[in-house]
């Protein structure tokens, strides 16, 4: 039953004089077979009423609080009891209507359906979107004789979205910052550019996986050789820079220094985290050195984080050593070369001499089956590789 609340109130006042008229009036009939309804002298079925009379006099809903809400546009968090939690509008509006809402004193086992009709629209801080709340509500009565009888009720009330900026989102769209992480690359090779590439959406994650804590870059500045983030945590700034040397191999310094002094007299620091991007990635060859060594080591990079993992291009053993044991590291270039011999030894054509050369690192298993491999399918033609040169030597890739 749809009516508005006006007529409700209508009845609801006059109920009393109605009644005590009746009273006074009626004449009593013992032998009445059946009650009839005061207002309209049908069938009384509930006290001394007819249904759809008591459910004029008795609506449901006897009275709730307008639905207006917050929500941000650019993260989607709603403003709920004065904080922003991450939940959607009809989640939000329905647990606002239970709360403020209330049911006539004369209904029982009350029931909700719910709809939201919204507008198409555009969220954008400062825009306001008014829609409406379709409610169907269903209840059985508590009066005498209505135990089997049941009332529902629809009922169109009004919801008012606002967009704005949440805390979080507000430090976003301004140029504060707490901390600056710079991404430097020393020299640049097809190797650290990629690097670099891997590193920049590294960070860009991260941040974005930290968003819900704050956590913001505010702004980015390109460099002559990388690119600096502001960001609005020191202590992210610093644990994204260390998280970044372990995964990449990176060097990473970090340096704070007193920006200002709090109301309180408590030093406010402000952090400069730098990463120096690595001349290497995985399958890199690389030359090293240990601390104290005497020779270099040729290594094909497996892993590059805290610790280098590789495989000695020499013989093919596991290679595992500390970033910090290293004294020398250089980045070998790869070329491509002709392999013009197999048997009993694999010999390629020198890519600048233009001489047939041995290969240093035939006694690798993987190389060595790889190559002999391909030189049977092909039988007598020329096969192709890659090859890297270090100190007159030629080493298979």
């Amino acid at each position: 039953m749809k009516f508005s609340f006006i007529e409700n109130s209508l009845f609801r006042t006059n109920k009393f004089i109605i009644s005590l008229s009746y009273h006074l009036l009626m004449p009593k009939e013992p032998d009445m077979e059946k009650r009839r309804c005061i207002l309209c002298g049908r069938e009384a079925e509930i006290e001394h009423l007819c249904r759809e009379c008591y459910q004029k006099i008795n609506p449901i809903l006897n009275s709730f609080k307008n639905l207006a809400i917050k929500k941000c546009p650019v993260c989607s968090k709603v403003l709920c009891e004065g904080k922003w939690v991450a939940a959607d509008e009809e989640s939000v509006l329905k647990s606002m209507f239970e709360k403020n809402f209330r049911i006539h004193e004369a209904f029982r086992n009350v029931d909700f359906d719910y709809e939201i009709v919204l507008p198409k629209h555009e969220p954008a801080a400062g825009t306001k979107v008014f829609g409406e709340l379709h409610l169907q509500i269903s209840a059985k009565a508590k009066g005498k004789g209505a135990k089997k009888i049941g009332f529902s009720e629809e009922y169109v009330l009004p919801i008012e979205l606002k967009y704005g900026l949440c805390d979080s989102c507000s430090i976003k769209k301004t140029e504060y910052y707490e901390a600056i992480v710079q991404l430097r690359v020393e020299a640049k090779t097809p190797e650290s550019e990629t690097a670099f590439k891997e590193i920049l959406a590294y960070v860009r994650k991260y941040e974005k996986e930290h968003n819900k804590k704050g956590v913001f870059i505010t702004k980015e500045m390109k460099t002559a050789n990388g690119i600096d983030f502001y960001l609005t945590s020191n202590s992210y700034a610093v644990n994204l820079a260390r998280k970044t040397g372990s995964r990449f191999g990176a060097e990473v310094k970090v340096n704070e220094r007193i920006f200002s002094r709090s109301k309180s007299g408590k030093d406010i620091y402000r952090v400069t985290a730098l990463i120096r991007v690595p001349q290497f990635t995985r399958d890199s060859i690389i030359s090293l050195k240990q601390k104290g060594a005497s020779e270099h080591k040729i290594v094909r990079v497996v892993h590059a984080g805290k610790n280098l993992i590789g495989e000695n291009l020499e013989n093919g053993k596991r290679v595992t050593l500390k970033m910090s044991e290293i004294s020398e590291i250089s980045v070998l270039e790869k070329k491509d070369a002709q392999i013009i011999k197999t048997f009993p030894k694999i010999e390629v054509l020198h890519p600048e001499t233009f001489q047939a050369v041995d290969i240093q690192n035939i006694q690798n298993p993987r190389i060595r089956q790889q190559y002999l491999e391909a030189a049977q399918k092909k039988g007598r033609k020329e096969l192709s590789a890659q090859i890297v040169l270090f100190q007159n030597k030629v080493y298979l890739v």
